[in-house]
């Protein structure tokens, strides 16, 4: 399912197939060398925010940051450019950012 809410928003997305990351996505994330932003499901929102804490306690350098889209919602419902702005607006936030 996740590979599908990310579809619209290619080439800026890529998918974890639910929110059961491994290990070894979260070290993948973690080599990013461009901010990377959570965004679960509107359901999972609290999933997409400690995992992006923890990567910003991990790896200090203020470049991962999480969306709150509203419940019942997924990235694949919202506008590809206000998903990208807020997606830009998250990054080294502490608090989610509302869609």
């Amino acid at each position: 399912e996740g590979t599908f809410d990310g579809f619209p928003h290619m080439p800026h997305a890529a998918a974890f197939l639910g929110k059961g990351y491994t290990p070894a996505q979260v070290r993948l994330l973690k080599k990013a060398t461009r901010p990377v932003c959570i965004a679960l499901d509107g359901d999972a929102w609290e999933e997409a925010h400690m995992l992006s804490l923890r990567l910003q306690f991990e790896h200090p350098t203020g470049r991962f940051g999480c969306i709150r889209f509203p419940a019942g919602s997924d990235p694949a419902e919202h506008d590809r450019a206000k998903v990208a702005a807020a997606a830009k607006a998250s990054i080294g936030q502490m608090k989610p950012i509302r869609l």
